[in-house]
Order: C-alpha cells, then sequence, then structure tokens
C-alpha cells in the first residue's frame, strides 16, 4: 500500500469505510454457510443446486453498519487472491470460510480501498480521455482502472477478449440488437466460456447499459468444473461445459442485461 500514487489522498482512504443508517436483522446477512436462510435472494437452476456458499455485498455492509455501495471489483480481486494463495478447496466448509473472509470488517476495508483506488484511476483515465478524444481512450479507461488496481492485491491482470467487429473496444460485445430488443449472442458466450479455461484463474466482468459487475472464477485443475464467485450472490461449483448457461444466469439474477464482457486472466506478481 505505499506505492499509491499521489492523486488516492489519505482522505479517499479513510473513506473506505462510512457509516450508513441502521439496519434491522432481515437486512444483515447470514452466516455464509447457512445457504437455505431465506434472507437470501432466491437463485434458479442451474445456480441453486451448485451453490457452496452465499454472499450479498450489500447486506454484508449492513453487517457492520456501513453504507451501502457497489465493491464487487475490490471483492472479486480479494477472492482471487486467496484462490492464487492456494485457498481454492472447492468444498462447502472451504467456501463457507472464503465469504466470511470476505465479509467480515477486515475484508470489507480491503474490498472498500481496491474499490476507492479503482474509483479513483478511472476518474483519473477519464481525465485523460477527455484530453485525448477517441473511442479507445474512453472505452479503456475502465479496463486501465481495474488492472492498476490488481497491482494492490499483487496480481496482474491481462484482458483476453476483443470484439473483431468493433476492434476499438476492450471487450467482446455478447449480444445482438434486433431494433429495439436485445438478445444474447450464444456464440459470444461459447468464446468467453473458452476464455475463461484457457484464462485458469481471474476475474470476469460484465458491462451493462450503465453499469458494470465483476465475478471471480477459478478453473478446477482437470477442467471440468469452475469455481465462480459472484459479489452479490455467492460461491458456486458448476460444470465447465455449463458456463455459457451460467454466465447468463447469473447476469439475468443481478438483472444485468449482458452488453459486454471481458475476461482477465490473474497471476501472481
Amino acid at each position: 500500500m505505499n506505492n499509491l500514487p499521489a492523486r488516492l489522498t489519505s482522505t479517499a482512504l479513510r473513506a473506505a469505510v462510512k457509516a450508513g443508517p441502521l439496519t434491522t436483522n432481515e437486512d444483515q446477512m447470514p452466516d455464509t454457510g447457512q445457504i437455505n436462510d431465506t434472507r437470501w435472494k432466491k437463485l434458479p437452476e442451474p445456480l441453486a443446486s451448485t451453490t457452496l456458499a452465499r454472499f450479498d455485498q450489500d447486506k454484508c455492509t449492513a453487517n457492520h453498519g456501513i453504507s451501502k455501495r457497489a465493491m464487487c471489483f475490490g471483492l472479486s480481486l480479494s477472492w482471487n487472491s486467496m484462490i492464487h494463495g492456494g485457498q481454492e478447496h472447492p468444498t462447502p466448509y472451504a467456501s463457507a470460510e472464503r465469504m466470511r473472509f470476505l465479509g467480515a470488517f477486515e475484508g470489507v476495508v480491503h474490498a472498500r480501498t481496491l474499490k476507492n483506488f479503482y474509483r479513483s484511476e478511472h476518474k483519473f483515465q477519464l481525465n485523460f480521455a477527455r484530453e485525448n478524444p477517441g473511442v479507445t481512450s474512453a472505452a479503456m479507461a475502465g479496463t486501465r482502472s481495474l488492472l492498476q488496481a490488481a497491482e494492490l492485491k499483487g496480481l496482474s491482470l491481462k484482458p483476453v477478449l476483443e470484439d473483431k467487429t468493433l476492434s476499438d473496444l476492450p471487450f467482446l460485445i455478447a449480444c445482438e440488437q434486433q431494433g429495439r430488443y436485445r438478445s444474447v449472442d450464444d456464440k459470444a458466450l461459447k468464446q468467453v466460456s473458452d476464455a475463461m479455461i484457457s484464462s485458469g484463474k481471474g476475474v470476469l466482468a460484465i458491462y451493462s447499459d450503465n453499469q458494470a459487475h465483476a465475478l471471480g472464477f477459478s478453473i478446477v485443475k482437470d477442467g471440468k468444473n469452475t469455481l465462480l464467485f459472484d459479489p452479490n450472490l455467492g460461491e458456486f461449483q458448476v460444470e465447465s461445459t455449463t458456463l455459457p448457461y451460467v454466465i447468463e444466469s447469473l447476469s439475468d439474477t443481478n438483472r444485468l442485461p449482458l452488453i459486454g464482457v471481458q475476461v482477465f486472466a490473474s497471476h501472481l506478481r
């Protein structure tokens, strides 16, 4: 944490944790191993039958009386760091322990700090893009910000997808547009799943209309199964052959239309 750019001030770091309103028991996050607790968001198949542990970043902050603010990129990077550290056992017990660590006060502070750095870096990159106009400069702002944030966790990220028809975009278009209607591009989702399998470990970023969401993934050694972490839902182990369907299901459950997708392969620095 000693190599933070000057533009990320101590004030920004102190803002990592900000007090929020008082919450009721219904708002708080249950124990991550209690996957059938009714306070969790209901999961569709195939997610429900592949659940190892549950998580909810909004309920997590409520547990600590902290204001809600999306920190999915920070949580996904923290999760990746644990996985690279050898804590990748795909069992309900190990998964619940990972979720408990991320949901603990220390885990939230780490995730918020990463998220705040990402936001600060993103603002800097957007200002740079305005001074250097062009589709590529603006589109790459978010990508560069995530790569910089990953370095704080000792990770090196590499984007592996590109759109052949719109080469200026640093992600793959995963939908087909027909007039006012959009539908998921099955061929694109197959590309995404293939990229995840070949990458081994990393972050899956979903870009929707006005927001983005990040998930962590790790391919189990034999390649037949994939460990997925969604900061809004929890941790799952799915068959790698079902990844296209699972990605679409996660997108639908999060009410996040699939427009652009990027796979960031992760490695220890």
